[in-house]
């Protein structure tokens, strides 16, 4: 009930070569006369090389591709100083990637991107900045504006972290917690911004980890795999670029409820400032609600920001 389309194919009866078209000698039935020498016409149809590009022009103007790679560090040193400090070392590591295809009234898209910071006081390592997310989009237009769309991301991090720097018991892993959003409705899009509506949608929290499943983690019940929920959600996206592409501006809000008790939200912002082609100034904010969480307090608001400069290098196919 909630989609229709048409269905269009092309059938070749015979493959064609350049070699095999003829050129035939016909009379020239106008010539003034009929003994002159016959007149030469080609019916040469086909160009492969013109098929071929293009070929390559349409798969080009419906598919686009965009890479994006960050290396930020800082370093503070400190020796025989007076008034004392620590000597640390900070390095954060980002990859973007987004790849998108449109087809007549279909888009789809799916982007990654991944994150991971390491910082070293006074020799000691510690992980402070873990995280990953796949996003999968699709959507069919209905007019200009409106398409039915379904949309799902999945969160984690790459590598184990722990309570602090001086206690090495586990807090998490690979998928324990794991974030599955699933929605499907109606998207409104007038770029730069688009909304999700979804009157029904899912919501899952996995715990993969033996160890961190035995006490339960995240709302999920000891020893289980994983909590699924269903509800109504809602997700904002912004990706914008001005100022001559130098400024770049992304930023994501996500809210989930299963009418049973007070809504999740996640609300990511990014904005990278340009310098040069190889260097870029970031500036990333997170602000996140989950009453289940294992925050030390997780009936309050989380906060997360990160204020970076380094190498950055953007490539893109269109």
């Amino acid at each position: 009930m909630l989609f229709s389309g048409t269905v269009m194919g092309q059938f070749t009866i015979s493959t064609v070569t350049p070699g095999d078209i003829s050129v035939r000698d016909l009379r020239d039935s106008i010539a003034p006369n009929p003994l002159a020498v016959p007149s030469s016409y080609k019916n040469d149809f086909f160009d492969r090389d013109f098929w071929k590009a293009e070929k390559r022009r349409v798969r080009k103007s419906r598919h686009s591709t965009e890479l994006n790679a960050k290396l930020q560090v800082s370093q503070t040193q400190f020796k025989n100083w007076a008034s004392g400090g620590d000597n640390t070392f900070n390095g954060i590591s980002e990859l973007y990637f987004k790849h998108s295809h449109r087809r007549e009234k279909l888009t789809y898209d799916v982007s990654f991107e991944g994150r991971y910071g390491m910082n070293f006081i006074e020799r000691v390592r510690f992980k402070n900045v873990d995280e990953f997310k796949i996003i999968l989009n699709s959507s069919w237009d209905i007019n200009k504006w409106w398409s039915y769309a379904a949309s799902s991301t999945l969160r984690s991090q790459f590598t184990t972290g722990y309570k602090s720097r001086d206690d090495h018991t586990r807090s998490s892993t690979l998928m324990a917690p794991g974030f599955l959003e699933l929605s499907i409705g109606f998207k409104y899009e007038n770029k730069p911004f688009s909304v999700l509506i979804s009157p029904v949608g899912g919501n899952a929290v996995f715990v993969l980890d033996e160890r961190l499943r035995e006490n339960g983690m995240n709302g999920v019940e000891p020893g289980d795999r994983a909590k699924w929920e269903v509800g109504p959600s809602l997700r904002f996206n912004l990706d914008y670029e001005f100022y001559k592409e130098i400024f770049w501006l992304r930023s994501e809000l996500y809210t989930f409820t299963n009418m049973k008790k007070a809504p999740t939200m996640r609300w990511e912002t990014n904005l990278d400032i340009r310098a040069t082609k190889f260097l870029s100034t970031t500036f990333k904010a997170v602000v996140n609600y989950d009453r289940e969480s294992a925050a030390e307090k997780p009936k309050s608001l989380q906060f997360n920001s990160i204020v970076s400069v380094g190498l950055s290098y953007t490539l893109r196919s269109k």
